[in-house]
């Protein structure tokens, strides 16, 4: 298990459970605004969003950079946001966000685009974030811009979801949650207030948790575990249900 980050310099590599530096994996694309991960050929690969308008990718076992086939956002443009959504084929989409406000969808094994770029939002897209797939096989992925406005689009279409959803803050966190068989989109920002969408729907659901960033997982005996990060440096913990306790 690795932990990445991204960097000015481009990305640094950790062993994530001991925690040691691993500068051999280390690069130097210049600055890479956000990171995902997906699987490719049934390897796992890290993707990153460049500023100078490259969609990188490396190999998520040995940090080689995967020169062929190239991605990128168009001359004169950054690449703000990037994410790997997965299709009921076994397949994949590529989907990145510039600093324009464009989406763009790319076959992540031939770098053939998917359609034209799309004016999805009205200031710079900073997260991209794959959903669970949908009771009826769609596969959708979300995105939020610099306004905290999110919005779902189909990722084999690339036409918008349901309406948009407005948080009134800037957006730090996205994550994904299943919470008594609901899958939940969760929000986290500036204003410290976490909020929750039915990822079907695209329903608001009400929380009481607070938190700058917000991260979710489901165990295997059911439960699920929201933890959040305030502006004060704590971390908070919850077991919850659709009404959290």
């Amino acid at each position: 298990m690795s932990l990445v980050a991204a960097t000015e310099d481009g990305v640094e590599w950790w062993d994530a459970l001991t925690g040691r530096y691993r500068p051999e994996l280390a690069s130097d694309e210049g600055t890479v605004w956000a990171l995902s991960t997906g699987q490719l050929g049934g390897g796992p690969v890290l993707l990153g969003a460049g500023n100078d308008g490259t969609v990188y990718r490396w190999d998520g076992k040995s940090g080689a950079a995967l020169q062929k086939p190239q991605f990128g956002v168009g001359s004169g443009s950054s690449a703000m946001a990037v994410g790997f959504v997965p299709l009921p084929s076994g397949e994949g989409v590529i989907a990145a966000g510039d600093d324009a406000g464009r989406l763009w969808r790319w076959d992540p094994v031939t770098g053939t685009p998917l359609g034209e770029p799309t004016a999805g939002h009205a200031s710079k897209v900073r997260i991209i974030k794959a959903l669970p797939p949908l009771a009826t096989g769609r596969s959708l992925f979300v995105s939020s811009d610099q306004e905290g406005i999110l919005q779902r689009w189909d990722a084999e279409t690339g036409t918008p979801v349901g309406s948009p959803m407005e948080t009134g803050t800037y957006v730090f966190t996205l994550a994904t949650v299943s919470m008594d068989g609901t899958d939940l989109l969760l929000a986290a920002g500036a204003d410290e207030m976490v909020r929750a969408w039915d990822v079907e729907t695209g329903e608001p659901i009400g929380l009481s948790a607070n938190g700058v960033a917000v991260s979710g997982l489901t165990q295997r005996d059911g439960a699920t575990l929201l933890a959040t990060s305030t502006a004060r440096g704590e971390i908070l913990v919850y077991e919850c249900s659709m009404r959290l306790e």
